[in-house]
């Protein structure tokens, strides 16, 4: 499912917690995962994950898992977060 939810600045997982934090209260959701073209820094080093177990939401930022095999990437991270 898609939302029609966009960030055109960076996020982090706090906000992803404000995103979904009511569509997983009113769903039959366990956990929700944002995934974002923005990039994502701590200091100076990218962050590709940040998760929130109490909230159980997490942030994926794209760019910070490069650009190849971004498909596959992507997926492991997904099921990294959802584990």
């Amino acid at each position: 499912m898609r939302w029609p939810d966009a960030a055109d600045e960076p996020v982090d997982v706090s906000d992803v917690a404000e995103i979904v934090g009511t569509r997983l209260e009113d769903g039959d959701w366990d956990t929700g995962v944002f995934l974002t073209d923005l990039p994502s820094r701590a200091e100076r080093n990218p962050v590709s994950t940040e998760v929130d177990p109490e909230h159980k939401v997490a942030l994926i930022s794209l760019p910070a898992l490069g650009s190849r095999r971004l498909r596959r990437r992507g997926r492991q991270a997904v099921v990294g977060v959802v584990r």
